[in-house]
């Protein structure tokens, strides 16, 4: 659990603290254009527009029912990383206090096939972000992510998962209803 929260605040952290010039070529299978080189894992950025001016931020989202409440995240990003055959997906409210990380790894991701997050990936749904720790990090015992628009600059899906913290005894989350529209 303390691995998958390490990971977690690393990702957050490259969220908040990285520019959007640097990125990663896509896979070559994803986009037959590319020349299938990426940067080293420690220098993939997840591209998040949080300027209102630029960007396609307007058609990033990615929304959810966690248990009872709706949450709409207004940024949500992408990367793919060639060498691990990774797919991340981060996505932040507006005030940056809660977080959504879905990992898949797989192959570059297909249209209408179920990514399960025991055997494919996981996701990760941080409560606080702002106090990243077990009690509010809850990470996917269960669940799965359906792409239905893939190209090299925007996955668009639906995701589902139920997700467990660190607190003895554990406490969950079930996310339902999920959508997401990611920009690279």
């Amino acid at each position: 659990m303390k691995k998958y929260s390490l990971l977690f605040a690393s990702v957050l952290l490259l969220i908040f603290s990285c520019g959007k010039e640097n990125s990663v070529n896509p896979n070559p299978d994803f986009d037959p254009t590319s020349n299938g080189d990426t940067e080293p894992i420690e220098d993939i950025i997840i591209p998040i527009d949080t300027n209102s001016n630029g960007g396609d931020s307007a058609s990033q989202m990615l929304k959810a029912t966690f248990d009872v409440t709706d949450i709409d995240f207004a940024f949500c990003g992408f990367v793919t990383n060639n060498t691990s055959i990774t797919t991340i997906i981060t996505a932040a409210n507006i005030d940056t206090t809660k977080a959504v990380v879905i990992t898949i790894m797989s192959d570059a991701p297909t249209t209408n096939v179920d990514y399960n997050f025991i055997a494919d990936g996981s996701a990760t749904y941080n409560s606080d972000s702002k106090n990243p720790d077990l009690t509010n990090t809850y990470i996917s015992t269960f669940g799965s992510v359906r792409f239905s628009s893939v190209s090299s600059n925007k996955l668009v899906g639906t995701f589902s998962f139920v997700g467990a913290n660190g607190d003895n005894p554990p406490s969950t989350v079930s996310v339902t209803n999920g959508s997401f529209t990611a920009i690279k």
